[in-house]
């Protein structure tokens, strides 16, 4: 019968004797399977050493962490939205996006408003569509101080791109970008707890307990400047070109480069917004200017090319100034209401209904009192070049109005006791006593002011009957095209087209 295992002598020479086999004349016979198991647990030990030496990859969607379920609000300011259009278009793109239970993105207030599921969607994500269509958020950048990026990732075990979509998906974060080493953050404005204890608490896994934020200067050209002075360029270019094409002894292929050089000059940002729509589902007009300017450069047409794409970006520009002025003005309509108003005391109305005497003195602060103190009887002095604070009739005084605000007249308008004033109004000349029949919301400019708010990001049916007509004719344009081209077999054909 055989024995279970074999038995080896191992005969060692004196250079490999060492001081555990001093007592191997002892016990020369050692078992080989006792000796493989021995050698794997040496090597089991030696993995498991080597593990913890790396340092662990940090986990921000640890359960121990304030987790955060549900949907919430948010909104910021965006730059680029100076069309109803575009606005209609951001809207669709945005509602494609996971976890988006409703979204309005306002031209006249340049402004973006989603309800989100945290669970399913991210704050960046949005932002970064956003961006793409050339709609920027128009929110402040704060630096990590002290701290550099490559410091970060040895403590925390990520890579860059690791890092960079780990802050990213943390709520109320909108854009991540490094400069300089430096690692600088877009943070959502809210006032609500959760959202930014959970952000406090992530970015503190990553950075630190002790982090802290620093507001950068806005030292950096903003978008819309690079593209105004792309656009500027494309000025000396067609004149270059004009003269080179004089000139008998110029290449062509000099001519070339000179007109592709300008046009990416002048046209990047363009080129950028038409491929992000076409990714999106979206054909806006920038697709089409786009495709006009390469058909221009194919045809040979450098300096019509380089025009086109110039007059897009001073165009572009142009009405985005002149929508924040509009919206500038539109907001001076909304605080046109004093948050102030002189309560006269010496009359002997000056009891309300509800039997409340309010004394003022009037020799601190001219008798100013904060809005709220008003009430529906009190009696309001105004004076000469004064804002109405109240909608109420004149019960003592005379003098002059400026309507222009609310009706649009050029010229004063006399007053006189017993006439209806109201709040927001310019008093030119006075003083008038008012008694109050309306204070704050109820006042007729505060309805105003909220009819303007309900119905300006309305569509008209001329805007829906253009918007229906441009999304048949602007693909019907782009698939007929080539198909013209290889029928006639003319090129010339389907660029002009």
């Amino acid at each position: 019968m055989e024995k279970e295992g074999e038995d080896f002598l191992i005969l060692d020479d004196d250079e490999y004797i060492s001081t555990e086999l001093s007592d191997s004349s002892k016990k020369p016979i050692f078992n080989i399977r006792n000796d493989i198991l021995n050698q794997f647990s040496k090597i089991k030990k030696n993995t498991k050493s080597n593990k913890e030496k790396n340092p662990p990859t940090l986990d921000l969607e640890d359960s121990s962490l304030l987790a955060l379920d549900g949907v919430y609000d948010f909104d910021w300011n965006i730059r680029g939205m100076d069309c109803p259009d575009c606005a209609m278009k951001a809207s669709k793109a945005i509602r494609r996006l996971s976890g988006i239970e409703d979204c309005n993105v306002s031209a006249t207030e340049g402004r973006v408003n989603i309800s989100l599921d945290v669970a399913r969607g991210k704050t960046s994500k949005v932002s970064s569509l956003l961006d793409k269509l050339g709609h920027s958020a128009d929110v402040d950048w704060f630096s990590v101080a002290g701290q550099k990026v490559s410091d970060i990732e040895s403590r925390t075990g990520l890579n860059r791109n690791k890092l960079i979509s780990s802050i990213s998906n943390i709520i109320g974060i909108l854009a991540v970008r490094v400069k300089s080493e430096r690692i600088e953050l877009q943070l959502l404005e809210t006032f609500d707890t959760k959202i930014i204890l959970n952000r406090k608490k992530k970015l503190s896994i990553l950075f630190g307990k002790n982090y802290f934020l620093v507001k950068n200067s806005n030292s950096y050209l903003e978008k819309e400047h690079l593209q105004l002075i792309g656009a500027i360029l494309t000025i000396p270019f067609i004149l270059l070109i004009v003269l080179l094409n004089q000139i008998p002894a110029v290449p062509n292929l000099v001519i070339v480069i000179i007109s592709l050089i300008g046009i990416s000059f002048s046209s990047y940002y363009m080129f950028q917004e038409a491929i992000a729509s076409i990714q999106n589902r979206i054909l806006g007009f920038q697709v089409l200017t786009s495709l006009a300017v390469i058909g221009a450069f194919f045809l040979g047409e450098y300096p019509e090319a380089l025009m086109v794409s110039g007059l897009v970006g001073i165009s572009a520009h142009l009405e985005n100034r002149a929508l924040i002025k509009a919206r500038e003005a539109m907001q001076g309509g909304f605080d046109r209401i004093p948050k102030y108003a002189r309560i006269n005391s010496n009359t002997t109305h000056s009891q309300s209904k509800n039997n409340i005497s309010l004394s003022v003195n009037q020799g601190h602060g001219n008798g100013l009192m904060p809005i709220e103190a008003v009430n529906v009887g009190d009696y309001i002095e105004i004076r000469s070049g004064e804002i109405i604070p109240v909608d109420g009739t004149i019960i003592e005084g005379n003098g002059e109005i400026d309507k222009t605000p609310l009706t649009g007249e050029p010229m004063p308008v006399a007053i006189k006791k017993g006439d209806f004033v109201e709040a927001g109004l310019v008093l030119k000349r006075g003083p008038v006593l008012v008694k109050c029949q309306s204070i704050g919301n109820e006042t007729r400019l505060s309805g105003l002011m909220e009819l303007v708010r309900k119905y300006r990001d309305m569509p008209t049916k001329r805007h829906t009957v253009i918007e229906k007509f441009t999304s048949i004719w602007v693909p019907f344009v782009l698939i007929i095209a080539p198909v013209i081209g290889v029928f006639t077999g003319n090129l010339f054909n389907t660029l002009i087209l």
